[in-house]
């Protein structure tokens, strides 16, 4: 983010983990730009009120407990008319027709389970935004094609168990084909995604939000 807004802002990183702040701070230096990361105890930001023109937060919300009082904190140190750009996990949607029907049949593919502790739908997450202080001006779901662009995810909870066998057929020979082609293959399905959030992105509910907002 240094590089890419250089002289024109001040980056300021926050993590709960010690050695990711300490990781951060040893890439700051090899980069040569001026930045700083800090470690936080994940409930209090420490930041005066209003500190910041702007918050970008990516897979973070589905790992806090309470997301009212995080959301809160954000708006706090958020100045007037500042902008929010999250990425926050959700659970699938009504269009995540896959995911949902493994869910039904015992198999859960979300490849971070274990340490997911919030996850809402579309709506829900509109609320919660609404209700911290957030005009929500823009909202899309990614990757509702998770199935045919990362077969690399969903390889290990697939394979792991004995049902659905025309399922782990298709899903090994989209991984050796990912697998083979990389990083190619790679570049091509981020490509994809990105195009597919921007044309359909608005309209559909799979699982995880790109989300920009501003507070009022």
């Amino acid at each position: 983010l240094k590089k890419l807004l250089g002289k024109d802002a001040d980056v300021i990183g926050v993590d709960v983990v010690k050695l990711q702040v300490e990781l951060a701070n040893e890439k700051i230096k090899k980069n040569g730009v001026w930045a700083e990361a800090i470690w936080y105890d994940g409930e209090h930001l420490p930041f005066p009120d209003l500190s910041f023109d702007a918050i970008y937060t990516s897979d973070v919300l589905g790992h806090v407990k309470d997301v009212r009082q995080w959301l809160a904190e954000l708006n706090r140190v958020l100045k007037s008319g500042g902008a929010l750009a999250m990425f926050a996990e959700s659970k699938p949607g009504k269009h995540a027709w896959l995911r949902n029907y493994l869910l039904k049949r015992g198999l859960n593919i979300d490849p971070h389970q274990q340490f997911h502790i919030s996850l809402f739908g579309k709506k829900t997450l509109k609320e919660f935004l609404d209700a911290a202080g957030f005009d929500v001006q823009k909202m899309y779901s990614i990757a509702w094609a998770k199935f045919f662009i990362h077969p690399d995810e969903l390889y290990e909870p697939l394979h792991n168990q004995n049902n659905f066998p025309i399922l782990k057929f298709i899903n090994k020979i989209l991984y050796k084909i990912k697998k083979r082609l990389h990083p190619f293959s790679t570049a091509l399905c981020e490509l994809y995604c990105l195009v597919e959030m921007l044309v359909i992105g608005r309209f559909v509910e799979a699982q995880g939000y790109v989300i920009l907002g501003r507070k009022r």
